[in-house]
Parts: C-alpha cells; sequence; structure tokens
C-alpha cells in the first residue's frame, strides 16, 4: 500500500496532472509555476481528510518540493521512490513510536535556534484562545491521529511478519 501510494500519487499529481496543466497553460516559466502550485495544493487537500491540517500543509510542501524538482527535471522516477522512502520512513517512526520522540527533538532545536521553522509552534506564539491545541502540537502529542491504527498493527501477527520479511525491522517483539 505504502509503495502503491508512492508510485501512484507521483503518476497522478507528477505525471497525469502535470501534462493535462501543461496542455491548458502551455510549457512557459509562469505556466509551470502555475502548475506546480496547483498541484501542490490539490496533493495537500487531498491528505486532509485522513492527516488533518499538520498532514495537508507537509503534503503541500512535499508537492511544492516534488513538483518543483519535476517542472525542471521532467523525470518522475525519483520522485516516487523519495515518495515511497517517505512514507516507510513515517510507518516506522509510527511503529515504532519515535513520532513524539522526533518532534520532541525537532521543536527543542528550532526553540533553541529562534529562527522561524515552518510549523513550528510554541505557547508565545499560540492564539490564547487556541492555546492548549496549539501547545499540543509543539509537544509532538497530537501530529497525526493515526495511532489508534497502527497500534492494531503492532498487534497483527502477519503485519509483523511483513515487516520482518522485507527488512524494516528484525526481531523485536511487539
Amino acid at each position: 500500500m505504502i509503495v502503491g501510494a508512492g508510485f501512484g500519487e507521483e503518476t497522478v499529481f507528477r505525471g497525469y496532472l502535470f501534462e493535462r496543466f501543461g496542455k491548458l497553460f502551455g510549457s512557459g516559466v509562469w505556466a509551470k509555476t502555475s502548475i506546480v502550485l496547483l498541484t501542490a495544493v490539490w496533493f495537500g487537500l487531498g491528505h486532509y481528510s485522513v492527516q488533518g491540517l499538520a498532514g495537508a500543509e507537509q503534503a503541500t510542501i512535499v508537492g511544492l518540493v516534488f513538483g518543483t524538482i519535476f517542472a525542471v527535471t521532467g523525470r518522475i522516477w525519483m520522485l516516487m521512490f523519495a515518495h515511497a522512502a517517505f512514507d516507510l520512513t513515517a510507518v516506522a517512526m509510527i511503529y515504532w513510536n519515535l513520532e513524539s520522540a522526533v518532534a520532541h527533538l525537532v521543536f527543542k532545536y528550532a526553540e533553541q535556534s529562534r529562527r522561524f521553522v515552518p510549523g513550528r509552534t510554541s505557547t508565545g506564539l499560540c492564539p490564547t484562545s487556541r492555546r492548549t491545541s496549539c501547545q499540543e502540537r509543539a509537544d509532538g502529542l497530537t501530529l497525526l491521529n493515526v495511532e489508534p491504527m497502527f497500534d492494531a498493527l503492532r498487534g497483527d501477527r502477519r503485519f509483523r511478519s511483513l515487516v520482518r520479511r522485507i527488512g524494516l525491522i528484525g526481531s523485536r517483539s511487539a
């Protein structure tokens, strides 16, 4: 599923939609810029229903980066593999319950550097009315609401066997 999503989404968003919008807008710099922006926003919106605002923001940024690479190179295979690797890394982080630890690490260094980092929040930057939910995001407590699904997968013998077979984990008891 993860590998299929990487290949399938890149085929749709960078392959098919780039070609269709290219026919509509042309092949100039402004046309390609518009196509990158349109497909990135569409890609982000496609992730909103499952991953919420944080996932949509992340997908939009990835869409901008991948779209720019595709607009410049015209090559899609590297993006397909990068997308699949990105998704596999996310699954591994969630499977091993590293999501909160990585989020704490990222926010800790972002706060220490005092530089703007997209997606960075702290109580000082949160609107007063939304301070609790904003702080939860800063603390890395609710980045994606997929924990129940992965809790179920961790307990599934067939899933653990598959993950071991493809080499994502060694002999770890779950």
